[in-house]
């Protein structure tokens, strides 16, 4: 759900606000002072710092459930819950920060609640609108200059975004959400499929994949297969062919790092589509935050 918001988001200043992805980054990281020493183009950062439920919207009642002109039963109404981000805009001249932050905010206010047709994935099936709450003084962030101090960055100034979504409790969750894994392989801990001699040490790193179409809805049933070469250089597959489920996600197969090529075929496609993947090296210390998350594919 969060992640189909913040997707919203970014078609939102995308379609409206005209910001070109090719110009224009937009970001969901922690605005560290890490994250920031790097940017070197204009950035738009939507960071989500809190989420509660919204109190005041709660409904105590319940409703009726029917099935063919019969009531079957109750269901509980849905809760309604705040996501709470802080945006800013990060640019080289103090000018352009204030015109970027300008239209954001603009944008924003616009189109409040958010327009249905830039809905991704499970925002689609909601029976209200995403409620917005644009730069209001009455959000969860009581001390600015604390908050800045945690992220170890300097103070700038910011817009308070608060996203109402509801999460029906009625619904049953199909799948688990897919993350990366990170398996060990070594002397003390080597896959059936694996042999590693001479007790040497590596990773493989099993990814998640989202297959989306152009419109943001998820590509089904397509089969996946991951391509590298072999010693001669001729394309050879790593792993077993998987097929997207129903939400567009599936699990690759376990990968060292190294580059390979996504293989796509889904049931309208006329011909196969190529998609590069990278897999960083991971050691066995380190801890991979940028590799537990999902690899999101834009299908043509």
């Amino acid at each position: 759900m969060i992640d189909d918001l913040d997707q919203s988001i970014r078609q939102l200043f995308i379609d409206e606000a005209g910001l070109d992805p090719a110009l224009v980054d937009i970001s969901f990281e922690p605005p560290t002072r890490d994250w920031a020493t790097p940017v070197a183009r204009p950035t738009v950062n939507l960071y989500l710092y809190d989420i509660r439920e919204n109190l005041a919207r709660r409904e105590m009642s319940w409703e009726s459930h029917t099935e063919n002109g019969r009531r079957t039963g109750l269901r509980r109404r849905p809760l309604s819950i705040d996501l709470s981000y802080m945006v800013t805009c990060w640019t080289s001249e103090i000018e352009d920060q204030h015109r970027l932050l300008w239209l954001v905010m603009e944008t924003l206010l616009r189109h409040s609640p958010l327009p249905t047709e830039i809905m991704h994935g499970t925002l689609r099936t909601l029976e209200l609108p995403v409620r917005t709450k644009v730069a209001q003084p009455d959000g969860p962030l009581e001390n600015v200059a604390d908050f800045w101090s945690g992220l170890d960055n300097q103070l700038r100034p910011s817009i308070s975004l608060i996203a109402t979504v509801d999460l029906d409790l009625n619904q049953l969750l199909a799948a688990p959400p897919i993350m990366a894994t990170v398996v060990n392989l070594g002397p003390n801990r080597v896959s059936k499929s694996t042999t590693v001699g001479n007790g040497a040490s590596r990773q493989t790193v099993q990814l998640g994949l989202r297959l989306t179409s152009p419109n943001g809805a998820p590509v089904i049933g397509a089969a996946v297969r991951v391509l590298t070469t072999d010693e001669e250089r001729l394309p050879k597959q790593q792993g077993r062919t998987v097929l997207s489920n129903e939400y567009g996600r599936c699990h690759l197969p376990p990968l060292p790092a190294g580059s390979y090529r996504l293989v796509i075929e889904g049931e309208d496609q006329t011909a196969p589509y190529h998609h590069p993947l990278e897999v960083p090296e991971v050691t066995r210390e380190a801890t991979p935050p940028d590799l537990i998350r999902e690899v999101e594919v834009p299908m043509p």
